[in-house]
């Protein structure tokens, strides 16, 4: 009788445990690793940096995530390999761009290399120019300013509402391991008629890369300011847009200049207006493009870009 009695009481403690042991596991924070500029103690890159992460990064994840950045990291060891393994281990990333760092960008790499997800901040001030191999991926462009912080914080949110930290993500990296699988699985087949589109994938795949450099390509356009494309952003009535771009009979350089210039206030707005205010722009542009007296080439490419960014939206 004791002895039965020992067991039960053992294994209603042993479930207990395991019953603690969930309530812990379910109430442990995720990490997100910042990669960032660091700068002197006392330099104006510092303060930005400290400001973005406790006034905006750390009230919108800190429920949810540990947030940790390398000169906060006060364990001994090296702190190359501490940064590499919370790049490699965490759930989440963010990397600031802001003045395009160089061991910022290697760590970037790095995420990218790891096929799991990163958000990418830049301030404004610091230009919207980014290396070519990360042009086309979302970044979000903040202010520095008070009214820059709510405007983070709140695209902040957006983003995590989107990722999925157990998919894949993508990235440049990802894209090309995928078209060179894509084509290396052709290659290696055994089926002759698939075989035959092996040159096909190859030409498809090269062709979309040219056309990704060419939409890069920054055009001299004086005719239009970037007091323009913001005025035609933000406060030309929307069923006016697709009249007052065609007044300016654009040329294709005029246009991929206008294209990349509203497609960077997009991505600064499109967080925190009404999106379907942006995608009917970007379908009027594809209208405009449609009707002018580009050669048909030409308004394949631009139409192209404009079906890829309302693909973003």
């Amino acid at each position: 009788m004791s002895e039965s009695k020992n067991k039960k009481t053992i294994g209603a403690t042993e479930r207990i445990k395991e019953s603690k042991d969930d309530v812990k596991e379910e109430n442990k924070k995720k990490r997100c690793f910042i990669i960032t500029p660091i700068g002197g103690e006392s330099s104006d890159i510092r303060r930005q940096i400290e400001g973005v992460i406790d006034e905006c990064i750390i009230p919108v994840l800190g429920e949810e995530y540990d947030v940790i950045v390398a000169h906060r990291i006060f364990t001994t060891g090296s702190i190359n390999n501490q940064v590499i393994s919370e790049i490699y281990n965490d759930e989440l990333v963010i990397a600031n761009l802001t003045g395009l760092n160089p061991n910022v960008m290697y760590e970037l790499a790095f995420r990218h290399a790891l096929r799991k997800p990163v958000i990418v901040i830049k301030n404004k001030d610091d230009g919207y120019k980014l290396p070519f191999d990360i042009t086309e991926d979302r970044t979000i462009f903040y202010t520095n300013d008070i009214s820059g912080t709510a405007e983070l914080k709140k695209s902040l949110k957006s983003f995590l509402d989107e990722i999925d930290l157990i998919k894949e993500a993508d990235n440049p990296i990802t894209r090309g391991i995928r078209n060179y699988e894509a084509v290396k699985f052709l290659e290696d087949t055994d089926n002759d008629s698939d075989k035959i589109n092996v040159g096909t994938a190859r030409l498809l795949f090269n062709q979309l890369n040219r056309i990704e450099t060419k939409l890069q390509t920054v055009c001299d356009c004086n005719n239009l300011k970037t007091n323009t494309y913001k005025y035609v952003f933000d406060y030309v009535p929307q069923d006016t847009v697709l009249d007052y771009i065609n007044e300016k009979k654009l040329t294709y350089d005029n246009w991929t200049m206008v294209l990349d210039k509203l497609e960077e206030y997009s991505n600064v707005s499109k967080s925190y207006e009404d999106k379907a205010k942006y995608k009917f722009i970007w379908n009027n542009l594809k209208s405009a493009i449609k009707e002018s007296e580009l050669s048909k080439e030409e308004k394949v490419i631009l139409m192209n870009k404009c079906s890829l960014i309302l693909r973003r939206l």
